[in-house]
């Protein structure tokens, strides 16, 4: 990505670190933060089981504190945006996006 990010050598072009997406290619954090540096300006900040499932905050594997660590240690200023394109989230999604809201407010609130 950060190849094709210098070859078309524009300052509006950014990554996104998709977080789901991540676990299901074996990547991690590091190796965005790694590989993209500055040009990361976006996570699609989500949960995730081993497959890739984008779900709600606290129904997958990912460590959301220890994640918010991890960014707030790069010290990551871009945008995160919540997720949720799993189909069982279609009919009410309501619900699982104030459970995601409420989890991520809790985690930045944490020391």
């Amino acid at each position: 990505m950060r190849a094709l990010i210098d070859r078309i050598g524009s300052t509006a072009l950014h990554g996104v670190y998709d977080v789901a997406g991540a676990v299901m290619t074996g990547e991690t954090a590091e190796d965005y933060f790694t590989h993209l540096g500055d040009r990361l300006a976006h996570v699609h900040f989500t949960d995730s089981d081993p497959g890739g499932s984008h779900l709600a905050w606290g129904e997958g594997i990912i460590d959301l504190p220890k994640m918010i660590a991890f960014l707030r240690a790069q010290g990551y200023a871009g945008s995160l945006t919540v997720e949720l394109t799993n189909w069982k989230y279609n009919v009410e999604p309501f619900a699982p996006m104030r459970q995601c809201v409420d989890a991520i407010r809790q985690a930045i609130s944490a020391p």
